[in-house]
């Protein structure tokens, strides 16, 4: 997207009745060549516009217990999985 279509689509936009607008983008193009100060600029950075940011806490930190779950409960089968295996084995 060029700067021209970016500030288009921005004036487009009712403000009045947006109920929530982000926007993420980064200043530069990361390469492993860059030092510390130059680092800061290709982190990619968040602009929330008329964001409840309680609910966005809320959604990110659900969507990351639904991760850890599924994590544990993938654990959790390779483990029994491994048991029955070494059941299996010891007989």
């Amino acid at each position: 997207m060029t700067k021209e279509e970016l500030i288009n689509f921005i004036n487009s936009i009712d403000f009045e009745i947006a109920t929530c607008m982000t926007l993420t983008y980064i200043k530069k193009t990361p390469t492993r060549y860059m030092d510390d100060s130059e680092r800061y600029n290709a982190e990619p950075k968040t602009i929330t516009f008329q964001k409840d940011y309680e609910s966005l806490i809320n959604e990110k930190n659900s969507w990351i217990e639904r991760r850890i779950d599924d994590l544990y409960a993938g654990l959790r089968e390779i483990r029994e999985r491994e048991e029955k295996q070494n059941e299996k084995n010891n007989r």
